[in-house]
C-alpha cells in the first residue's frame, strides 16, 4: 500500500527536534515490527485455564455481592 504521507505530518515532523524526530521514528519503526495477523481472542486464549476454580468462585460471589445492588442516594 503505498499511500502519500499527509502533508502536516511531513510539518509536524520538520517542526520537532532531532530528539523527539527520533523517537517518532522508534515509534513508526515498533509498529511495523508487530505481526499484522494478531486477534485480540488469540491474545487471550494464553490465559484460559491460569486462575483456579476456587479464585473464580470467589470472584463470582464477591461481584454478585458488592455489583448487584445500586445506591442511587450516593450519585448525588
Amino acid at each position: 500500500m503505498n499511500k502519500p504521507i499527509p502533508k502536516e505530518l511531513i510539518e509536524g515532523l520538520e517542526k520537532l527536534g532531532a530528539e523527539d524526530q527520533v523517537r517518532v521514528l522508534d515509534y513508526v519503526q515498533s509498529l511495523s515490527d508487530k505481526p499484522t495477523d494478531i486477534n485480540p481472542g488469540s491474545i487471550m486464549k494464553k490465559f484460559v485455564g491460569t486462575i483456579s476454580k476456587k479464585d473464580l468462585e470467589t470472584m463470582k460471589l464477591a461481584i454478585d455481592k458488592d455489583c448487584s445492588e445500586i445506591d442511587h442516594a450516593s450519585w448525588q
